[in-house]
């Protein structure tokens, strides 16, 4: 029944429905059929009064639904899963949106917050293919504390600047470097052409479901620096580069290593009895992408649909070296690497925060190059390979969690 651009036209399609529906009404007697224009209460109320009845019992489904496939090797990954900020930052809205309709009487004003909300649940809006604006807003049921990153456009890592949140509480903060590359490389992303040199971090504490204001007053530095379009201090950067390319990062619960190649080759979980040591390494894949045909969809925006019967292929180009890049301050710590797959264009970041237990990666692929990939689509990927040492034994037998929709998690084998 219709398609995406199908009701441009609704008298046409509403007009031959009406015909449709009196046809199949006028063979009830027959047939023992009724259609009509239903919603999903509707559809909800039919199956209650079904299943009390006694002739139908519904299976409780424990995993998610996602993801799907609209045809063959064409699956919506991630699709539903993403913007879990957004999805509940719309959630209250749609709620303080019913009170104010039943409060006030119609008017223009109320039509406006009608198209706001229903643009922004679009599925192109509410999913992922939308440019958004960053929120921070804790959608679960309990406190949460985390680091907030903003860009700084500022002059110095030491500039005067001062957090502080909605009872003009200070806090600490911090002014680390751009990873260089993870803003040179997207080339949409440059649309001004004065990018943040820096990034500030700060701690946030936010309330179960809630949001909280905080202000930053930089003292008139960004206003300096954006007068005199300050651009990317690569010289300075090159002051936290790493002799060589062996580092190791710790906190009171994990410490990471990472070898003479700038690769993470190891992983010590600190808060175990015996202290129990893991080879972890991490390596970047492609898939090549489906090209679209006449009924097949390109692998893209939309979809994940790499060629038939087709595995991911590391990616060795022109030779191998990571270029890596020391950050250590008072809320974290981060090594800072550079794929240099002629040419560069993977960066990330490795960041172990100091007082959590969990290690953060942050990585940025793209433009992917034009000459190498001969114009046809490439699906990057990452992949994590652990194993243990000393024959330690995992407890885990092979199952492991991931997010669902934001709103629990889900085990995975």
């Amino acid at each position: 029944m219709g398609s995406d651009f199908q009701y441009t036209n609704s008298k046409m399609w509403f007009s031959n429905l009406d015909k449709l529906i009196n046809h199949i009404n006028s063979k009830t007697k027959d047939t023992g059929m009724t259609a009509f224009y239903s919603t999903p209460s509707c559809y909800m109320n039919a199956v209650k009064e079904y299943m009390q009845t006694g002739a139908f019992v519904p299976e409780n489904k424990t995993t998610d639904f996602f993801p799907y496939a609209s045809s063959e090797n064409a699956y919506w990954t991630g699709y539903f899963t993403s913007k879990p900020a957004m999805k509940g930052l719309l959630t209250r809205q749609m709620n303080v949106f019913a009170l104010s309709n039943d409060l006030t009487t119609q008017s223009s004003s109320e039509e406006i917050f009608e198209r706001s909300i229903a643009l922004a649940q679009h599925h192109d809006g509410i999913t992922y293919n939308d440019k958004y604006v960053v929120t921070v807003y804790n959608p679960s049921s309990k406190e949460a504390v985390n680091l907030v990153k903003i860009p700084y456009y500022g002059t110095s890592e030491k500039d005067q600047v001062t957090v502080s949140d909605n009872r003009g509480t200070i806090l600490n903060h911090t002014i680390s470097p751009t990873l260089i590359m993870t803003q040179l490389g997207i080339p949409t992303q440059l649309r001004s052409p004065t990018i943040a040199p820096f990034q500030l971090w700060f701690s946030a504490t936010i309330g179960p479901l809630g949001f909280k204001s905080y202000f930053v007053d930089t003292n008139g530095n960004t206003r300096k620096a954006l007068k005199k379009r300050v651009k990317l201090p690569i010289e300075d950067k090159s002051k936290s580069k790493l002799a060589s390319n062996e580092a190791t990062l710790s906190n009171q619960f994990i410490k990471i290593s990472f070898d003479e190649n700038g690769q993470l080759y190891q992983l010590q979980d600190l808060q175990s009895p015996q202290q129990d040591i893991y080879n972890i390494s991490q390596s970047f894949l492609w898939y090549k992408g489906a090209s679209s045909g006449i009924k097949k969809q390109a692998s893209g925006a939309y979809v994940f649909r790499p060629e038939p019967n087709t595995t991911a292929e590391e990616i060795l180009i022109g030779g191998f070296h990571v270029e890596t890049h020391l950050v250590q301050n008072d809320l974290f710590q981060e090594i800072q690497q550079t794929f240099n797959f002629f040419p560069n264009w993977v960066t990330q970041s490795v960041r172990l925060y100091n007082n959590k237990p969990y290690v953060e990666f942050e990585y940025t692929v793209g433009p992917l190059p034009s000459d190498l990939i001969n114009l046809t689509s490439h699906e990057v990927i990452t992949r994590y390979t652990v194993n243990s040492v000393n024959d330690i034994s995992f407890t885990n037998n092979g199952m492991f969690t991931t997010d669902a929709n934001g709103r629990q998690y889900i085990k995975r084998t």
